[in-house]
């Protein structure tokens, strides 16, 4: 089991440290995580929408892939996660590259460095008081090198790409344009990608804003970098203020009701509720019904299974 806690600082490395995470609070007890073995070496891990391909081979642990429904990595040369047996003090080093696509058209060349370093020992204290001896922590530090193809193929690969919109999505876009009520979409993913999918979907109208990744492009069309700090599920965070050339930036700062949707955990802190009048918070839960007492205590409405669709967002914004 993989439990999914409030970030805490680091204490310094050294032996005997005693780690307390008595009074840590869980954001979700029961984080989706499922492994299954795949002969005598092979190990596939869920976590996340995605699939984790790992390989024992010799003392040492590696990742030789990954995919999810936008991105498949196979590694040429495996990522080295972990070397047995490990001791405090003791720090290993490896180079890894791999290639695959984002959505199936945008090919991905991806190479770097892994440092693992077992910087710490102790003791841990769980929250229900039991403790754990002879604790190793590790620290690992990637450096990631990736490229992907020219920019004038990225519009062939959004049409290709196997992304699909929830129920009755792009009713509830031409609602909220219709009704004049500005959208703004916060992701983790890459901000090309979505606002061409709205695009070819006709569903990006001039109440959309995007907040995301956005790719930038030289002159040679190769990808340069991305725009700004990248965006994790972790520190989606809306600042009103960072907004520009939106002109319905003014609509949205008066209006009273604001409506935020997600379907992770995270996507809760989004906003900051005391910046806002009213927030009314809606999760989408689709899987992991064992979460919904998390997704209950996170959102004011939680949506799951088959009603996880926006048929029934829209019943709601309609409800008088």
């Amino acid at each position: 089991m993989k439990c999914q806690i409030t970030t805490i600082q680091p204490n310094k490395g050294g032996s005997q440290q005693v780690w307390d995470f008595t009074d840590i609070k869980l954001q979700d007890a029961n984080y989706e995580l499922k492994y299954e073995a795949q002969g005598n070496d092979t190990i596939i891990a869920t976590e996340h929408r995605t699939m984790y391909y790992y390989q024992k081979s010799g003392d040492s642990l590696f990742c030789i892939g990954y995919e999810n429904p936008t991105t498949f990595i196979i590694y040429q040369k495996p990522e080295l996660l972990l070397t047995f047996p490990i001791s405090q003090g003791y720090t290993v080093y490896d180079y890894f590259e791999g290639k695959g696509n984002y959505c199936n058209y945008l090919n991905i060349h991806l190479r770097g460095k892994t440092t693992i370093t077992a910087d710490a020992s102790g003791k841990l204290i769980l929250p229900d008081g039991d403790t754990i001896q002879n604790v190793l922590r590790t620290y690992t530090h990637k450096y990631i090198h990736q490229q992907t193809q020219p920019q004038k193929k990225l519009d062939n690969s959004i049409l290709g790409c196997e992304l699909n919109f929830r129920d009755n999505a792009k009713e509830f876009f031409e609602y909220m344009y219709k009704n004049n009520i500005p959208v703004i979409i916060l992701s983790a993913g890459i901000g090309n990608v979505i606002e061409g999918f709205l695009k070819n979907n006709n569903c990006y109208f001039d109440n959309i804003y995007i907040i995301s990744n956005f790719i930038e492009f030289n002159e040679n069309g190769n990808m340069n970098k991305f725009n700004g700090k990248i965006i994790n599920s972790t520190n989606k965070k809306l600042d009103v203020n960072k907004i520009q050339n939106w002109k319905e930036k003014e609509k949205l700062e008066k209006r009273k009701y604001k409506l935020l949707l997600g379907d992770l955990i995270e996507d809760k802190n989004m906003v900051n509720p005391s910046e806002w009048d009213t927030t009314i918070s809606i999760g989408f839960l689709e899987k992991g019904i064992e979460n919904l007492p998390f997704f209950e205590k996170a959102f004011d409405i939680v949506l799951s299974k088959e009603d996880a669709n926006y048929k029934n967002v829209l019943e709601i914004l309609k409800f008088e």
